[in-house]
This record gives structure tokens, sequence and C-alpha cells, in this order.
């Protein structure tokens, strides 16, 4: 089936404008959570979701206690973003919180915006009412409610089109990343540093190689980053 799938996909790639194909084209593989991680796969030899649930374990909590307890007492971006974060998340608690939490903290870290990463649509927004001429053309959660902890669903825009509009936080994450990969995006350079160290944290962390343009970010600003595996200040890796 999958081999099948992959053929069609390729053969309307090969012979339409990539810019005509309709949505339902480009949902594929991506439209369902489960389905989705057996097609990224066979396609790169990556589980790509089990990597970020083992990373999650073996890094999150200890990047998020770098973050807060290291960073945010000498940042005062940070310190601003730690305090918003704390007053919308509340009482909320889990694994799912805590990655929203380390996500919002690296944005600010490396000086990338939220909204470049989120769209916020009303909670009872239906598919067809998001408004996706203001929603950016590269992967994009689109949140459905008035932050990332209140929000009860998610939905995943790619070339401002829905690929799923009913998934969850860590689902939605996962389809981005497999989006990039799946359709060889390059990285947006407002998301740039972020992104890539994610990818190199949580999810596939290669040597060498980089899905981020070049010239993206120029040298004099590129900021430096945990390590992905020591949580240790470094050079953000190339």
């Amino acid at each position: 089936m999958f081999f099948a799938d992959m053929r069609a996909f390729c053969y309307h790639l090969s012979y339409n404008n990539p810019d005509h194909l309709p949505p339902q084209l480009w949902a594929w593989p991506l439209s369902s959570p489960q389905r989705s991680p057996v097609h990224f796969r066979e396609l790169t030899g990556v589980d790509l979701k089990g990597n970020f649930s083992r990373n999650l374990d073996l890094k999150g909590q200890r990047l998020l206690n770098f973050l807060t307890t290291v960073c945010v007492p000498k940042n005062k971006k940070l310190l601003e973003t730690y305090a918003r974060i704390q007053r919308i998340r509340g009482q909320e608690s889990g694994c799912s919180e805590d990655v929203k939490e380390m996500l919002l903290l690296l944005l600010t870290y490396f000086d990338e915006k939220e909204e470049s990463l989120f769209c916020y649509v009303d909670d009872t927004c239906l598919a067809e009412e998001v408004q996706l001429e203001q929603v950016p053309l590269t992967p994009a959660l689109i949140v459905c409610g008035q932050s990332c902890f209140s929000a009860a669903r998610y939905m995943l825009s790619l070339d401002r089109n829905l690929i799923n509009s009913n998934i969850s936080f860590i689902s939605a994450l996962c389809l981005m990343f497999e989006s990039y990969f799946c359709f060889n995006i390059h990285f947006p350079s407002e998301l740039a540093s972020t992104l890539e160290f994610l990818q190199r944290c949580f999810y596939s962390n290669p040597e060498k190689g980089t899905k981020v343009a070049k010239n993206s970010v120029s040298p004099e600003h590129e900021p430096t980053s945990p390590h992905p595996d020591t949580g240790h200040l470094g050079p953000r890796v190339a």
C-alpha cells in the first residue's frame, strides 16, 4: 500500500504544477498521526516519533530545568516569557505541558518569534473557518484556543492547506517535522535555530547536514545553544 501511494504521489508531483495540487494530495502521507510515522520510516529509515519519545524521556526534563534555573535568571526576555508561561499554564501538568513550556522558552532563548510557529484561532473554530491567508507558507501549528495550554486540539497547515484539523500537540509537532523532511522543505530563517536544535536534540540528531538554508542565519548573530546531549552552552551545531 505504501509503495502504491508513493508512486501515485510522485506521479502527481512530476506531471503537475505543485501550486495546483489538490489539498487532499498534500495531506498524504500526513493526514493520519497513526499512518504518517509508517510512511516516514519507510522513506527515511528513521522512527521520528519513537526517537522523539525516547529522547524526551532522556533529555526533556534536564533541558527544561536548565532553561528555567540557569538561563531564565540571566536573561530579561526569558524571565518575562517564563512569568507569562506560569501565569497561563496555571496548575496544568504533564509531559505535553512541559514540552509546550520548553518550546516557548527555546523560541525566546534563540530570539525567535512565537507567531512564526503558532497561529492562534478561536477554540470553536472549524477547519473551513481558518483564515489561511494569514498562516505562513511553511509548516505551521494552528492552536485552537487562546494559548497552547488551554487548547484542546491543534491543526497542521502546509503551504496554507490544512493537513490535519484535529490532533494533539505532540502529534502536531511530530507531523510538522515529518512534513519538513517528506517535502524537503528548509527550516524558515525566522525559526532556524529553534527547529534545528529540536531536530538534533529530540528527533534524529545527525552529525552532518542541516535543514537550514544557507545564509539564513548570519554567523555574527548566530546564538549559542545548550548542547543537545549535555545541556551545556556551546556554539550551535552546523
